[in-house]
């Protein structure tokens, strides 16, 4: 695993969690490539597997299972799948094939899939549950994360924007949110979307080689440099999304042309009407359709997106679904939601507290609950995860004082703090180079070469 507060001379091996406890996932099935040769080491044995061979790997009653045609093999610690020399590249769907693996875990687009994973794999249990982690050198993981998060069809200098940011945020090794795990970082969008070599390409693995060892830097140390799909046209502030800390390289500013964002730059969005108006209009920024058509976008996103509009966007919510999620993810005791009202907001206009009016059951006498960050605005407003927190509410249907819809006008998806990878994507579409890009999306960091 990663040191903490330590900036390493030399490339390092990192360890990425793919199945975790929350998955369920207690059996998967492997297939083994051709080449390179692989082997078992269960609690520490070593035996030869063979080329090309299926593989089951299960966790029952605190014993790991491997079968393979072989005799059974078991484990109590561990099982290690690795490659019996190691990988000094990797191409294209290369290493085991693992099926299944949740992606967009947690979210509305979660499903499983399979993937291809190069290097080693090691099988743990934790508690009652079967845990997977991927262990390779960091260039290997930052070639796959590129395409991953974006697909092969964008332009050089979107990847390797991508892939600094990403071997910036993974080395500044802030969270630490799967430690407990013995993982640096899983392979969601919890940390980052890593799917293994399976979407991997030529155009990734040059981005990593020709970007090799590069990071963000500010002062002496690694920008934790955060990234979301779109800002919607206004970076937001570090700190609005994560209070507490305050970044100067993550900070409320126009994602536009200069001379669109000098339009942009006066505008308070913390203030309601300006964000009302902003969330309702359409500015020319870097992520929107006027550098973008939304009918192209879908080729250049990650192979486990939507297509879908995400600069602007509306939903309605139905008052029965509204309160089925409220009670699911906030455990209110409610019987009709009277309005959602926002009460503070980040520059971007994204809401960061909202009040929920609402009726608790078998009462007339209204309460009120206080969401009290971005993502659990975004959380427990929907089953289906609100893209955004920067939204507008129109209240329709109304009867005996009660809505029937809740119309959600949104801008952006995530949180908008730092890159905005459909803005990046407008920007290198438009021909500015890797520097410039990151540059804009993190204002006083500086590039430094910290191995080879």
């Amino acid at each position: 695993m990663l040191e903490a507060n330590s900036i390493p001379s030399s490339e390092p091996l990192i360890d990425v969690g793919i199945i975790l406890p929350e998955d369920g996932l207690n059996k998967v099935s492997l297939t083994l490539p051709a080449e390179p040769l692989y082997r078992a080491v269960c609690d520490g044995k070593a035996s030869d597997l063979q080329p090309g061979s299926q593989l089951s790997l299960s966790f029952d009653h605190g014993i790991l299972h491997l079968e393979s045609g072989l005799p059974e093999q078991t484990a109590r610690r561990e099982i290690r799948i690795e490659a019996r020399d190691p990988q000094r590249s990797i191409a294209p769907k290369s290493g085991i094939r693992v099926s299944p693996v949740v992606a967009g875990r947690g979210f509305h687009w979660q499903k499983k899939i399979d993937v291809y994973l190069p290097d080693t794999l090691i099988f743990r249990h934790y508690e009652d549950s079967m845990t997977l982690t991927n262990e390779l050198p960091l260039e290997h993981y930052v070639m796959c994360v590129a395409t991953s998060e974006m697909s092969a069809a964008c332009p050089a200098a979107l990847i390797e924007s991508q892939t600094i940011a990403a071997r910036s945020w993974l080395l500044a090794n802030v969270e630490q949110k799967h430690k407990a795990l013995g993982m640096d970082v899983c392979n969601d969008d919890c940390c980052q979307r890593y799917q293994g070599s399976t979407f991997l390409s030529l155009q990734s693995i040059q981005g990593a080689l020709s970007t090799n060892g590069q990071v963000l830097m500010y002062g002496e140390a690694i920008c934790d440099a955060r990234y979301s799909k779109s800002c919607g046209g206004m970076m937001e502030s570090f700190d609005a999304v994560w209070p507490g800390y305050k970044l100067p390289y993550m900070v409320v500013k126009p994602d536009a042309p200069e001379a669109e964002a000098a339009k942009y730059r006066h505008l308070d969005l913390r203030k309601e009407a300006a964000a009302r108006d902003w969330i309702t209009a359409t500015p020319r920024s870097w992520c929107s359709p006027a550098h973008i058509p939304e009918t192209e976008l879908i080729k250049y996103l990650g192979n486990v997106d939507q297509d879908a509009a995400y600069f602007r966007w509306k939903i309605e919510i139905r008052q029965q679904e509204l309160t089925a999620a409220l009670k699911k993810y906030a455990r209110l005791n409610i019987r009709a939601v009277l309005s959602l009202l926002p009460e503070k907001r980040g520059g971007s206009g994204r809401a960061t507290e909202l009040s929920i009016v609402y009726y608790p059951d078998e009462s007339t006498k209204t309460a009120v609950y206080k969401a009290r960050s971005e993502y659990e605005i975004r959380r427990i407003l929907s089953e289906q995860f609100l893209y955004s927190s920067a939204i507008v509410v129109k209240l329709k249907d109304i009867s005996g004082a009660i809505p029937g819809i809740f119309e959600i006008s949104g801008a952006g998806w995530g949180h908008g703090a730092g890159l905005c990878q459909i803005g990046a994507l407008g920007m290198a579409l438009h021909n500015k180079p890797t520097e410039e890009i990151l540059a804009h999306y993190y204002p006083n960091s500086y590039l430094k070469k910290i191995y080879d």
